[in-house]
């Protein structure tokens, strides 16, 4: 026993030297037991704030350490390495872990993680930017479970035997030598390829879109009152406030590019807000089934709200609540890993229910319309209608292309790909613009504002209003054929001359009503500005 330990500790002299000496380690090297010595596994600096991040050389007993770490270690490991497994992590910060080695004497902390890439936290901070352990000597590292199996499988053993009071079985000592390594992600965040894309590129477009969102909300509160009004609202407003905040986001905080936002905060903006995605998505398709419906039933057409109660209150508690569920399981430092993979299905799910509905709804609106529209003898009234279709299709389409881009980023969680540099960079940069792009076509799927001018309402307004004191049947063509022309005007892009109504055009409605008839119902009928 005597000369199995002098030749370890012969072993760890010769391997210390030689890597002092000719700067062959970098990371973690295993020192002890022989048949590992020698072996050099990537572990990085677990974050900037935390302990010395360079011009250090560690050299100690490593033990496996799988009590609760987030509260007061009773036991003294003093002039010990502590490994412990990213799986028993507890509701707490990395500073507070940090700190409770740190007071159990610990001289080196080596996380464990199923990460492929260590270090994707390099940035992360608990508010105070390391206030409280930048000037600490305690080394603070990470590597990979897999890499590092060999070791930890030894280390799991003599945890065993040492609670089990085994006398009969002896601890295989373990020896590490931590030394500096690389952060691939320290230099990720640090490359122009990153920095122009994540923190440039996407808050211009978050931007734009917040913009757009924020002038139709204004038009739209400033228009005539109709039923549609509230949803439309309702869906400008939402994206123009969830924009705004990816924008500052993507800016200020680039993900984990930076140290300007907290932990706790990273996780509220980085779900990218999805959760109000799908509740917007959901209006959006409901406000065009309801347009369907009045082509194909021709009755009165309800408000999105009034119609789809129950599914409006169950799509917001279900996205919604998922979103809000994910932020704060993350924000508090708990355990959120099957909520995140539960959420991440669930949106794609919904991503994709809500692209079939889209690309059936839009093959289905066409069809009705160019259907309606063969009983009108009116090219104006032709155009009018064809205008209004290509207009809501072709943005409709738009949604469905985006929602297929964001699932198809959203699914790519579950692969390891998505937790390496190269990954990280391309699920963060395709998912955000995917949800700029569905916040964009979805507004401007909504955006239809034909114009008219206000000369024109007021003729056709005064010509009713004169013809309804002559007698009741005279006031009631006229109230039609100035009905008739609201609409025509409501979904031309246009001002329509009088002159291409006709009294044959008008009679043929009120014996069939067309669909047009039907959506009128939903415009009111004191306003100058009508709009669907």
């Amino acid at each position: 026993q005597s000369t199995w330990g002098f030749s370890t500790m012969a072993a760890a002299t010769f391997w210390c030297l030689l890597a002092a000496v000719f700067h062959l380690a970098q990371g973690l090297t295993v020192v002890a037991p022989p048949e590992l010595a020698g072996r050099h596994i990537h572990a990085s600096i677990m974050g900037k704030f935390f302990g010395p991040r360079s011009s250090f050389a560690v050299n100690g007993t490593a033990k496996l350490f799988l009590g609760n770490h987030c509260h007061k270690i009773k036991e003294d490991f003093s002039g010990l390495i502590l490994v412990y497994r990213i799986q028993e992590q507890s509701s707490c910060s990395f500073e507070d872990k940090y700190l409770n080695f740190v007071e159990a004497g610990a001289i080196g902390v080596v996380q464990s993680s199923t990460f492929p890439v260590p270090g994707m936290v390099f940035n992360v901070h608990d508010g105070d930017k390391g206030k409280r352990t930048k000037h600490l000597s305690t080394v603070f590292l990470e590597t990979n479970e897999d890499v590092f199996a060999p070791v930890l499988s030894i280390l799991m053993d003599n945890y065993k035997i040492e609670h089990a009071n085994d006398k009969k079985k002896e601890v295989t000592q373990v020896i590490l030598y931590l030394t500096p390594d690389r952060n691939d992600f320290e230099e990720l965040f640090a490359a122009w390829w990153y920095i122009i894309p994540i923190r440039i590129v996407l808050p211009i477009i978050f931007g734009f879109v917040a913009i757009v969102a924020a002038k139709y909300f204004v038009v739209t509160w400033r228009g005539g009152d109709n039923l549609m009004k509230r949803t439309k609202l309702m869906t400008f407003g939402v994206e123009s406030v969830t924009m705004a905040l990816l924008c500052f986001f993507c800016a200020a905080q680039g993900f984990f590019g930076s140290d300007f936002l907290p932990y706790p905060a990273i996780w509220f903006f980085g779900t990218g807000f999805f959760g109000w995605s799908m509740f917007c998505t959901t209006l959006v398709a409901l406000f065009y089934r309801c347009l369907n419906n009045a082509t194909r039933t021709l009755t009165h057409t309800r408000d999105v709200f009034v119609a789809y109660p129950k599914t409006l209150v169950a799509v917001f508690t279900i996205f919604v609540g998922t979103d809000l569920a994910i932020g704060s399981l993350f924000a508090v430092y708990a355990r959120g890993d099957l909520l995140l993979t539960f959420g991440s299905g669930l949106f794609v799910f919904g991503n994709m229910i809500s692209c079939s509905f889209f690309i059936y709804q839009k093959n289905r609106f066409h069809k009705q319309i160019l259907t309606d529209t063969m009983r009108f003898k009116s090219t104006d009234y032709q155009t009018g209608l064809r205008a209004m279709v290509h207009h809501a299709g072709r943005w409709l389409l738009g949604t469905s292309v985006f929602l297929v881009i964001v699932s198809g980023s959203t699914a790519c969680l579950a692969f390891e790909f998505s937790r390496t540099p190269v990954g990280l960079f391309l699920v963060t940069f395709v998912a955000f613009f995917g949800r700029a792009g569905i916040a964009f076509t979805q507004i401007m799927a909504l955006s239809w504002q034909p114009t008219r001018s206000h000369k024109y309402t007021q003729q056709n307004n005064t010509s009713s209003h004169a013809t309804s004191n002559t007698n009741s049947g005279t006031a009631k063509s006229n109230s039609s054929q100035t009905n008739n022309n609201k609409i025509l005007v409501m979904i031309g892009d246009t001002t329509i001359p009088e002159r291409s109504f006709s009294r044959s055009h008008t009679e043929d409605k009120t014996k069939r009503p067309s669909m047009m008839n039907s959506l009128f119902k939903m415009l009111p009928e004191r306003s100058t500005n009508i709009s669907i």
